[in-house]
């Protein structure tokens, strides 16, 4: 049996485990914040105990929207009102400690967890969390009247001063951009966590919709207001997002590169596998498809019928 404690880089620890699994996960934590999905991106079929009470939401402790995106990936979520544990069982591992899946926990507030390989201590903790499962199970209905509620905890971001005046001056347009799913770095994550703050000022639709993110290198030909359809390659299947706004572009520069977070609100409706649209378009539109940049309106339309 092997324990160790661990009291840095905790979160890059955490999130490293939950791609690399290949096995199911079991959860329970008490909040899940902002950017929650991309910190514990848990693994089809997996089980998140979380609270997800309207108190945790109101106060902007848990963010649907997040639980939304491990929805439609096939985790299954179930919550429990007044939930105080730390329990991540990844693999052939426990991690226990204090930390919640949240900004907070990420960047200011100094947490500690035992990470252990004890089977007994596993199995305990996977009892614990099926012991509660049988509580209130999240679903799509659930999780978007909560969004509705929710209230994104207050930060003293700056608001982008070409977002709204300088952009009217642009036309918006419908862009494909070409993805791959890779590691992040504890610098684009802090700087995503400051961008997703801001981009809860810029939300259009809050109900039924969630906000993606995603990193640029280099110069970018986006602006905010354009339609944005993005193409996941993860590895062993490539997936399509349906299309959303843009409502928020966050730049900086690490040195060596400039660098963009760009922050997507989308329907919160199952992204497709390219191999669905292979059988669905003609060659000619599929090749469009298939290539990064600005789509004529015809493609365009074309391609958000797929989710209509």
């Amino acid at each position: 049996m092997a324990v160790t404690l661990i009291t840095k880089n905790i979160w890059a620890t955490l999130t490293k485990a939950a791609k690399l699994s290949k096995t199911k996960s079991m959860v329970a934590v008490a909040y899940f914040g902002q950017q929650g999905a991309r910190m514990l991106p848990l693994k089809k079929g997996s089980t998140l105990l979380v609270d997800a009470s309207e108190k945790a939401v109101k106060s902007g402790q848990t963010c649907p929207d997040e639980l939304l995106k491990l929805y439609y990936n096939g985790v299954q979520i179930y919550s429990l009102e007044n939930l105080h544990a730390k329990l991540f069982v990844i693999g052939k591992e426990l991690f226990i400690g204090s930390t919640n899946v949240s900004g907070n926990s990420s960047k200011i507030l100094q947490e500690a967890i035992v990470k252990t390989n004890d089977k007994q201590a596993i199995e305990d903790a996977k009892a614990f969390i099926e012991s509660h499962t049988g509580k209130i199970e999240m679903g799509e209905e659930q999780l978007n009247r909560l969004s509705k509620m929710y209230n994104p905890p207050k930060n003293m971001g700056v608001r982008n001063p070409s977002s709204k005046s300088s952009q009217k001056e642009k036309t918006s347009s419908f862009q494909v951009v070409q993805l791959e799913n890779i590691k992040v770095s504890e610098e684009e994550n802090e700087q995503f966590e400051m961008g997703a703050a801001e981009a809860q000022k810029y939300r259009i639709k809050k109900s039924r919709h969630s906000v993606d993110e995603f990193i640029l290198d280099g110069k970018v030909n986006l602006i905010t207001g354009d339609i944005i359809m993005q193409i996941v390659d993860e590895g062993n299947n490539i997936y399509v997002t349906p299309p959303g706004t843009l409502i928020h572009m966050r730049n900086w520069s690490n040195g060596k590169k400039n660098k963009t977070c760009c922050f997507v609100e989308i329907p919160n409706k199952r992204r497709k596998n390219i191999n669905v649209l292979k059988k669905q378009f003609d060659t000619k539109i599929f090749k469009l498809i298939n290539r990064n940049g600005r789509k004529n309106k015809a493609v365009a339309e074309e391609l958000i019928s797929i989710w209509k």
